[in-house]
């Protein structure tokens, strides 16, 4: 009778296997990964062979102890320090198109799962004044598909808060319209999209770049934690949220449930962002 029960068990288990996807997803700013060679057409930073090994054995640790299927990173220079750690870490896939920072720090992402990778770092994004201006770094599509569902990941880093507040908010509000235009342009081409939003959007809370993506029907998941459970970076003492994760209402009104982790216990020598684990269990 327990064989009887157990064999019933396994297999209503792989029913219900075939049928909801989990899908983990590792997003941090990696802070000023630079190489040990200087590049000439970038203000980039040159590291020692020393700091360089110690920032790779502390971040692929990091990496390594999250085990998630994806990972988003911010402020990394290149493919081949990429490579190096895509490498340690068993990532097969991994993803790099060099933005328009000008110091050479980039968006990049690693993943156990084949992507359809897009970046938009021509992509105007004008605003009063400006109406050439760009991504700061880029806003690439990694288009991945999990059984049947097309599940796009926008990584982003916007507009660093240093200097002049209004300007500065001014180009992040900018460039989340630009975010907007992409989202569009998914919907043009899927009816179904499942949309995840990640990155380092360097704005606080309830701020007018995140309020216009939430009025934009999208749902930061970050809120439905405290700031002191998810913060992902400390400024004079003070904990806030940098780093985040949204999702369309498809992705919202089929998920069985969700978490998000931030690594608070990390050796700050590896970057000044702490790196946040959101998990998905979609039907």
């Amino acid at each position: 009778m327990n064989r009887k029960v157990l064999a019933l068990f396994l297999f209503l288990l792989s029913v219900w296997s075939s049928y909801a996807d989990v899908l983990s997803i590792l997003e941090w700013n990696v802070g000023n990964f630079f190489d040990t060679i200087d590049n000439p057409n970038t203000k980039d930073t040159i590291l020692t062979d020393e700091e360089y090994a110690r920032k790779m054995q502390l971040i692929a640790g990091m990496v390594k102890n999250a085990n998630a299927d994806v990972v988003a990173l911010c402020e990394i220079e290149n493919e081949t320090i990429l490579g190096q750690l895509a490498d340690q870490c068993g990532y097969e896939y991994r993803y790099l198109v060099e933005g328009n920072d000008e110091r050479g720090i980039n968006v990049a992402m690693m993943s156990r799962l084949e992507a359809v990778y897009s970046s938009n770092r021509t992509m105007k994004v004008p605003y009063k004044g400006n109406p050439h201006y760009r991504f700061s770094r880029d806003c690439p599509v990694a288009k991945i598909t999990l059984q049947d569902k097309n599940v796009y990941i926008l990584i982003n880093h916007l507009k660093s808060m240093i200097g002049d507040p209004i300007k500065t908010e001014q180009k992040r509000i900018a460039q989340v319209g630009g975010i907007l235009d992409i989202i569009d342009r998914i919907y043009q081409t899927d009816n179904t999209p499942y949309i995840i939003l990640t990155g380092d959007f360097n704005s606080h809370r309830m701020t007018e770049p995140l309020n216009i993506l939430q009025k934009a029907g999208l749902t930061i998941l970050n809120y439905a934690y405290k700031e002191s459970e998810t913060y992902t970076h400390i400024y004079h003492g003070d904990k806030r949220d940098l780093d985040y994760f949204m999702i369309n209402d498809i992705v919202s009104s089929n998920i069985r449930s969700f978490s998000i982790r931030t690594y608070h216990k990390m050796d700050r020598h590896a970057s000044d962002h702490y790196p946040i684990l959101l998990k998905l269990d979609i039907k």
